[in-house]
């Protein structure tokens, strides 16, 4: 199905706009900034969002998606706990190395700067907190069901501190230009999972 001009130009708005906010912030990306990246007149930007704010989520969904489908085209061919393990961790480290969008990781990136000031941006970096935490303990329950993965380990709990471990090791990663912090958490999930290889 062929998409209407109008809605092929906001996502093209969205597609470009996307990583201009995850490498500038949603703060420091100015409308100018915008304009210029889009090629548009204020007119044309504003017939298709409201104002920055709505830009900005529609660019933060469109980040996260992305994200998303990469984890999850990698989980795709996928057989057990390590490999779905090394499959994550693969796309770990694209997203540090800006391979899935320019920035890095769009997740890390809002909630370091949302605060009071964008609080909608804020409740959407929570809810895909909780999305991927979902996803981090879904990996897990896969593993214990198999019994690749200690039926101890608590699955919810324990995706929680993955999703701190690896979040803190994309900013480690990105702040050294070393991917080694990606790395060695690599190691200590598979240390802490108790998995084999």
């Amino acid at each position: 199905m062929t998409m209407k001009k109008g809605d092929a130009t906001k996502l093209r708005i969205i597609e470009e706009t996307a990583p201009l906010f995850n490498t500038r912030g949603f703060s420091s990306t100015s409308i100018q900034d915008i304009l210029d990246t889009t090629g548009l007149q204020k007119g044309g930007l504003y017939n298709h969002f409201k104002n920055k704010d709505d830009l900005a989520l529609a660019s933060f969904d469109y980040a996260l998606k992305m994200l998303y489908s990469a984890h999850q085209a990698a989980q795709a061919s996928t057989h057990d706990s390590s490999s779905r393990i090394k499959a994550l961790m693969e796309v770990v480290c694209r997203t540090a190395r800006d391979g899935i969008m320019m920035g890095g990781c769009p997740l890390l990136n809002v909630s370091v700067e949302s605060d009071s000031s964008h609080p909608k941006l804020k409740e959407r970096a929570q809810y895909a907190t909780k999305v991927f935490e979902d996803f981090l303990c879904q990996i897990i329950v896969q593993g214990q069901n198999a019994g690749e993965i200690p039926s101890t380990i608590q699955a919810t709990s324990c995706a929680k501190v993955l999703l701190m471990l690896i979040e803190g090791a994309i900013l480690m990663s990105r702040l050294h230009n070393n991917q080694k912090y990606i790395d060695e958490v690599k190691d200590h999930i598979r240390v802490f999972l108790q998995l084999e290889g």
